[in-house]
């Protein structure tokens, strides 16, 4: 008897950054309309927690007898309002105080190469497309593939 192996098919699309920053910020403002905290940093944390999962959100967020902040508290989820107070060369990567220049490798952002072209997160953090698919890479190697989101909002 010959034994077949069943192998899982799975397919991938390949989503552009500028998609993926549209589609957030629709769950951020559909999730906003639904909690009205009026605090977009505190909505992406919680959708970060429901692993962006509205329904699981909502399901979660109204079995709750508390306010926003005790909700919050409750499932682990922190929000620190004093994080530029603690880390005040945080905003140095924004466009507004980064001088051009990537915080990492400290070379001069240049729009018409691909390497050297600053990308944006959503926070508004830049570094160089070099900079950020090599920290990329790194973490995904170091961590295994899972959920990337930056930690600074």
């Amino acid at each position: 008897m010959k034994m077949q192996s069943k192998k899982k098919s799975m397919s991938v699309r390949i989503v552009k950054i500028n998609e993926i920053e549209s589609m957030a910020k629709r769950l951020i403002e559909k999730a906003d309309d639904t909690l009205c905290l009026g605090n977009n940093d505190q909505v992406m944390l919680i959708l970060r927690y429901f692993r962006w999962n509205i329904e699981k959100m909502e399901s979660k967020w109204f079995e709750m007898d508390s306010d926003a902040v005790n909700k919050m508290h409750l499932l682990g989820i922190e929000y620190d309002e004093k994080l530029v107070e603690k880390h005040p060369d945080i905003n140095d990567t924004r466009p507004a105080k980064n001088d051009n220049t990537c915080k990492i490798c400290y070379c001069e952002f240049e729009p018409d190469d691909e390497e050297m072209k600053a990308d944006s997160l959503s926070c508004g953090h830049q570094f160089s497309a070099i900079c950020w698919r090599m920290y990329l890479q790194d973490k995904i190697k170091s961590d295994g593939p899972a959920c990337v989101y930056t930690k600074c909002a």
